[in-house]
C-alpha cells in the first residue's frame, strides 16, 4: 500500500491448502477440517464478498489430505461441504496423530474438480536434438515425469532453438501457467516466484527503484531497465569491440578515398599528351571534363556497387558462425546482421564527393596546360 503497487486483475482462485496442528501424541479420529469461509476483495480496507465453497457458484472442489508434511492424495467425499474433510476413524486417512511442534498431524488441499481430474496430454513444445533422439514429430505423445507424476505429452511443434537455452541439448518447452497447475495437482504445492517484473506508474523508474530498496521491501537485488541500459552502454569489452571496428571503418573509408583521388591524378597526369591531343583535334574543355565524369563516375559506381555487396555477403556468411558471448559459447538467440545503411550511405557520399572535388581540380589543371607545349614535350 505504501507505494501504490498491485497485480495485475482478474486473479483466479486455484486451490485452497491449510495445515492442522495438534498437541503431541494427540490422536484425531471423529472431526470435520476444511475451510469453512473464504471472502474477497479489490482492496484491504474491503469491500469483501464471500467466495462460494459449496459448489452452487463454479466448480466443486476436490477434497485431499496427506498425514505428516506428506503430499495430499484424493480422499473420499463424504457428503460434507465441497471445502471440508470428514474424519470417521476409518481407514488410512481417517485419524490424525499430533506431532507437536515438529510436523503437523496432516496436511489439507482442495482442488477444483477440473485441476484435481485433469488427464490429458499436455501440448508442448521440443527442440530438434530431442525431437531426434526419439525419432517423434508433430502430434506425437511423450511420457515425462512432471509435477510430480507421470505425464502424457503432445508434440505441437519442432523448434530450432529457444532463448538462454543451448541449442544442442533436448529440451521441452510449454506455458508457465500450464506447469504451475499441474505442479499444483502433483504435490498441492506451487513454485515460489523467481522474479518479480513490475511496470511503474507514469515511467518514474528511479522513484520506483528507491521505494523497493527502502524499507519495507529492502530488496537486494533489483535491475531497472535504466540500470541494465547503463550496463550495456558502459561495458568496456562491448565498446572496445564497437571502437575498434568504428575505427577500422572510418580508415578504411578515408583510404579508399585517397586512394581513389591519387588514382585519378596519377591517371589524368600519365594521359595528359592523350588529353593534348584531343585537344588539338578539337575537343572543348567541358567535353574533356564530362569525359572525366563518366570515366571516374562509372568506376565509383562499379566499385560502391561491388564493396557493398562484397560486404554484406561477407557480414552475412561469417558473422553468424562468430562466437560472440564472453563464454565462448554459441549465442542464442542468434546474432542478427544489422546493416547501418547511414553509414554506407556517408561513405558512398564521401567518396563521390571526392571524386567531384579531383575532377573539378584535375579537369581545371588540364585546361591551363598548353596544347602545343605538352605534344612537344612528348616528341622530345
Amino acid at each position: 500500500a505504501g507505494v501504490g503497487a498491485h497485480l495485475d486483475g482478474p486473479l483466479e482462485l486455484a486451490a485452497l491448502g491449510e495445515e492442522v496442528w495438534l498437541p503431541e501424541n494427540t490422536l484425531t479420529s471423529n472431526a470435520q477440517l476444511g475451510v469453512t469461509k473464504v471472502e474477497a476483495g479489490a482492496a484491504e480496507a474491503g469491500l469483501w464478498t464471500d467466495v462460494p465453497l459449496d459448489g452452487s457458484v463454479g466448480e466443486p472442489w476436490t477434497p485431499r489430505m496427506g498425514l505428516g508434511r506428506n503430499v495430499p492424495t484424493a480422499v473420499q467425499d463424504d457428503g460434507g461441504p465441497d471445502a471440508t474433510i470428514n474424519l470417521t476413524g476409518e481407514g488410512e486417512m481417517g485419524a490424525i496423530f499430533g506431532g507437536g511442534n515438529q510436523l503437523p498431524g496432516a496436511v489439507l488441499s482442495f482442488l477444483p474438480a477440473s485441476v484435481a481430474s485433469y488427464n490429458d496430454p499436455v501440448p508442448v513444445l521440443v527442440n530438434r536434438p530431442l525431437a531426434d533422439s526419439l525419432e517423434a514429430g508433430q502430434g506425437d505423445v511423450l511420457t515425462a515425469d512432471l509435477g510430480g507424476r507421470g505425464r502424457r505429452l503432445q508434440i505441437t511443434g519442432v523448434v530450432e532453438s529457444f532463448p538462454s537455452t543451448d541449442p544442442a541439448q533436448p529440451l521441452v518447452i510449454l506455458d508457465e501457467a500450464t506447469l504451475g497447475l499441474l505442479r499444483l495437482q502433483g504435490t498441492s504445492g506451487v513454485r515460489d516466484p523467481d522474479e518479480w517484473w513490475l511496470s511503474a506508474r507514469g515511467g518514474d523508474v528511479e522513484q520506483l527503484a528507491s521505494d523497493l530498496r527502502a524499507s519495507p521491501f529492502n530488496t537486494v537485488k533489483l535491475v531497472t531497465v535504466l540500470d541494465r541500459t547503463r550496463s550495456l552502454s558502459t561495458d568496456p569489452v562491448a565498446l572496445g569491440i564497437i571502437g575498434a571496428l568504428t575505427l577500422g571503418f572510418v580508415a578504411t573509408g578515408l583510404f579508399a578515398i585517397v586512394g581513389l583521388t591519387v588514382s585519378t591524378a596519377v591517371g589524368a597526369r600519365q594521359r595528359r599528351t592523350e588529353f593534348a591531343l584531343l585537344r588539338a583535334l578539337g575537343l572543348s574543355g567541358r567535353q574533356l571534363a564530362t569525359s572525366l565524369w563518366l570515366e571516374n563516375g562509372s568506376l565509383v559506381l562499379v566499385s560502391i556497387a561491388a564493396g557493398t555487396t562484397l560486404g554484406l555477403l561477407i557480414g552475412w556468411l561469417v558473422l553468424p558462425f562468430v562466437t560472440v558471448t564472453q563464454r565462448a559459447t554459441t549465442p542464442v538467440p542468434p546474432v542478427v546482421i544489422h546493416v547501418p545503411w547511414d553509414g554506407i550511405l556517408l561513405l558512398d557520399l564521401g567518396s563521390a564527393a571526392a571524386l567531384a572535388v579531383a575532377v573539378i581540380v584535375i579537369g581545371a589543371v588540364l585546361r591551363r596546360i598548353g596544347v602545343g607545349s605538352v605534344l612537344r614535350m612528348g616528341e622530345d
